[in-house]
C-alpha cells in the first residue's frame, strides 16, 4: 500500500476517533457500569484509538445487526479516508469478497455465533487478510464482532504478476509445443514422402540395372551361342560315335564309357552356362552376402573369354585370393565388372591384334578394397570424363550410355565409388568398395 493522505482541516483522525466516541458515550458508560472495577469505557475508547491510528493496519468493530461502530488504524490514514465516512455503516457496504473466500457478511454472522474466522477481503480496492471474532461484555454475552485486517495488496499484486507470469509462459510454451508437433508432423510427412520416394528411385534403380544385365546379354549373344554351341557339339559328336560303336558291333566297354563321361562332362559345361547366364540375368532384389572378389572376378573374366579369344584380347588377372572378403551383391559388383572389362574390351578395337592388352589387379587402401581394369587403348578424353555418369552417354553408336551411371549407383549404394585413374595411355577404371562399412545403403 502507497497511496498517502494529506489531512484536511478539520478532519484529524484522533478528532475523529474522540468525536465518535462522545457521540458513543452513553452505550459505553452503560457497559462501564455492567462491568464494576474496570477501567472508564471512555478512557479505554481514547487508548484504543490512538493506539490504533498509527498502526499499518485496520480495525473495527460492529454492533449484533454488523453496524460498524468503532474504525481505526493506519490503513485509514494512508488511504486517506476518513473514520467518519465508514461509521454507522453495514459491513457488506464497506468490505468486498475477495476472490476464493466468503463474502465478509456471512463471515461477522459467524463470528457473531462465537466462532473466529480468518478470511480475505477486499477494502477501498486494496487486499488485506483479516481476522472476525466476538465481542462479549463482562457476563459473556456478544454484543458485537470485532476485526482486524492487515494489507496483502503487495503480496497479492506479486501472486498476481507471477500467475499472469507463468500463464504467459504456458501459453508461449503451448504455442511453441503446438508449432513442434506441427513442425514434427511436416516433418514425419516429408520423412515418409522421402522415404517412399527413395524406395521407388531404388526400385527403379534395380529395374535398370535388371534391363542393363539383358542388354549386356543381349549384345554378348552370338558369343554366348558361340560358347554353348562348343559343348553341345562335343556332346553330339561322341553321342554319334556311341551310336556307330553300337550298330558296328564293336562294344568294348571302356571306350563306351569313356564316350559317356566326355558327354557328362560337356552337357555339365553347358548347364553351367545357363545357370551362370540365368543367374546374372535374372530379375531380384539385392541380397547381401560374404564374397571374395577374385572369385566374383573370375567368373565373370570366364564369361568374357569366348569375345577375348575373338578379339585377339590378352587379359591379365592379378587378384590376390586372400584379399578380404566383402558384404555385397554379387550379382550387382559383377555387372559392374563386366561393364568395365567389355568397355576395355571396346576400346582395344582401335588397336592391332597383337597389341591389345587388359589387366586385372586388386589390393587394399586402407580400409578400402579397390579392383582396377586397366588397358592400353586411346584412353578417355577430357570431354568424356567430364560426362562418362551421366545417362544416355555413350561412346558407341548403338550404346544405351547406361552402364556407368549404373556401376557408379551400385558402387555408392555399397558405400564404395567408381574412380577413373591418371594413365599416360589406355585407361584406368578403379572400383572402391569399404571393406569394414558392410551395410551402409540398401
Amino acid at each position: 500500500m502507497s497511496k498517502t493522505r494529506t489531512s484536511e482541516p478539520g478532519h484529524d483522525a484522533h478528532a475523529s476517533s474522540s468525536e465518535t466516541s462522545r457521540r458513543d458515550e452513553p452505550a459505553y458508560k452503560e457497559a462501564d457500569a455492567a462491568a464494576p472495577g474496570h477501567p472508564p469505557v471512555e478512557e479505554t475508547n481514547r487508548e484504543w484509538v490512538s493506539l490504533l491510528t498509527d498502526h499499518p493496519s485496520l480495525f473495527w468493530q460492529t454492533d449484533l445487526d454488523l453496524k460498524i461502530e468503532r474504525v481505526a488504524g493506519g490503513a485509514l490514514r494512508i488511504l486517506g479516508i476518513g473514520e467518519d465516512a465508514l461509521l454507522g455503516q453495514q459491513v457488506p457496504e464497506v468490505f468486498q469478497s475477495a476472490p476464493d473466500d466468503p463474502d465478509p457478511e456471512a463471515v461477522h454472522a459467524r463470528a457473531r455465533q462465537g466462532e473466529k474466522v480468518f478470511f480475505a477481503l477486499i477494502f477501498a480496492g486494496y487486499h488485506f487478510r483479516a481476522t472476525a471474532r466476538p465481542v462479549r461484555n463482562r457476563q459473556g454475552e456478544i454484543i458485537g464482532v470485532a476485526g482486524g485486517a492487515f494489507d496483502i495488496t503487495d503480496q497479492h499484486t506479486a501472486a498476481k504478476a507471477e500467475a499472469e507470469a507463468y500463464e504467459e509462459i504456458d501459453r508461449r510454451v503451448s504455442e511453441r509445443t503446438a508449432g513442434l508437433q506441427l513442425t514434427n508432423a511436416q516433418l514425419n510427412s516429408e520423412l515418409e514422402q522421402r522415404y517412399r520416394a527413395e524406395e521407388r528411385i531404388h526400385k527403379l534403380q534395380t529395374e535398370l540395372a535388371h534391363m542393363s544385365r539383358i542388354s549386356t546379354m543381349g549384345e554378348m549373344a552370338t558369343t554366348l551361342a558361340h560358347e554353348l554351341n562348343q559343348p553341345l557339339t562335343a556332346i553330339m559328336n561322341y553321342a554319334k560315335g556311341c551310336v556307330r560303336r553300337i550298330e558296328s558291333g564293336d562294344l568294348p566297354q571302356h571306350t563306351l564309357l569313356e564316350a559317356m563321361n566326355h558327354i557328362e562332362r560337356q552337357a555339365e559345361r553347358a548347364s553351367s552356362i545357363i545357370r551362370k547366364l540365368r543367374q546374372f540375368v535374372r530379375k531380384r532384389e539385392p541380397v547381401r552376402a560374404p564374397h571374395r572378389i577374385d572369385g566374383l572376378v573370375k567368373e565373370m573374366v570366364a564369361l568374357c573369354q569366348p569375345d577375348l579369344r575373338r578379339h585377339g584380347i590378352v587379359l591379365f588377372e592379378e587378384v590376390p585370393a586372400d584379399l578380404p572378403e566383402l558384404m555385397v551383391d554379387s550379382t550387382q559388383i559383377q555387372q559392374i565388372i563386366l561393364n568395365l572389362i567389355r568397355n576395355s574390351m571396346e576400346a582395344l578395337q582401335s588397336l592391332p591384334r597383337e597389341d591389345r592388352r587388359i589387366r586385372i589387379s586388386a589390393g587394399m587402401r586402407g580400409g578400402d578394397l579397390t579392383l582396377a581394369v586397366e588397358d592400353n587403348g586411346p584412353g578417355i578424353t577430357p570431354a568424356v570424363r567430364e560426362q562418362i555418369y551421366d545417362p544416355f552417354c555413350s561412346t558407341k553408336e548403338d550404346g544405351m550410355g547406361l552402364g556407368m551411371a549404373i556401376a557408379r549407383t551400385i558402387a555408392e549404394s555399397h558405400g564404395g565409388s567408381l574412380e577413373i585413374g591418371e594413365m599416360t595411355r589406355g585407361a584406368s577404371v578403379r572400383l572402391v568398395l569399404p571393406v569394414e562399412k558392410r551395410n551402409t545403403a540398401k
